[in-house]
């Protein structure tokens, strides 16, 4: 956005019209009382989802051509009515004679698959460590996209390994597309200090020998911060 306007980018019209549904007024009460704009009626919705990807903007321009008014836009709703997925996300596993997916398992002889839900990412890559205090992945690893829930499938080797995700998005607050390297945000088990996201079966009817380690007592005049 500059003073005179928009620059660059596609232009998608909008025009005045409609009202909001009592359902829409519940989920977004501070909107009651302005004007509805709607987008063209022969719109793609893969164009939608591609203006997603990217920066969004909205200007009006009065009848005379001048400026009347621009702001960057809000998309969290339109992300959840596109995007809602119920699923499981983060490391899942199935068992070879299983056809459920769970983010359990019994022992190692599983089929593997990570799952992020990220419907504004450019593209993303799975980036598997051999070990906690590596820094290169042993394997990068692209993964694929289907409606916003972007997987990589995996195998029984993946077990104890170390993974991090390279994620290409628009981040609005450097108004810049980047590349975020970060851990998994529904992981179940993570490197020291949150520096990797950790590949581990488990059973949540079995708890390991660690989860059932009483913690030691604090020595009398020690504090806790």
């Amino acid at each position: 956005m500059t003073p005179t306007g928009i620059t660059g980018g596609t232009s998608i019209p909008l025009t005045v019209g409609g009202s909001l549904t009592a359902e829409e007024l519940l989920r977004y009460p501070q909107l009651s009382g302005y004007t509805v704009l709607q987008l063209p009626a022969n719109i793609q919705l893969s164009a939608l989802q591609t203006a997603l990807e990217g920066q969004l903007a909205f200007s009006a321009v009065g009848s005379n051509g001048a400026l009347q008014y621009a702001t960057g836009i809000q998309d969290a709703g339109v992300l959840d009515d596109l995007y809602y997925y119920p699923g499981k996300l983060g490391v899942v596993f199935r068992h070879r004679d299983d056809r459920e997916w769970h983010d359990w398992a019994d022992d190692d002889n599983c089929d593997a698959k990570v799952k992020l839900w990220a419907p504004t990412a450019q593209s993303v890559s799975l980036l598997i460590f051999d070990h906690e205090l590596d820094t290169s992945p042993a394997a990068t690893i692209p993964m694929h996209e289907h409606n916003g829930v972007w997987v990589a499938d995996g195998n029984p080797d993946w077990k104890d390994k170390y993974y991090l995700y390279s994620v290409k998005v628009w981040v609005p607050s450097d108004a810049a597309v980047e590349t975020n390297v970060t851990s998994d945000p529904y992981s179940v088990d993570i490197a020291l200090n949150g520096t990797k996201s950790r590949i581990t079966t488990w059973n949540p009817m079995k708890p390991s020998p660690r989860a059932r380690t009483r913690m030691p007592r604090l020595r009398c005049g020690a504090s806790a911060t």
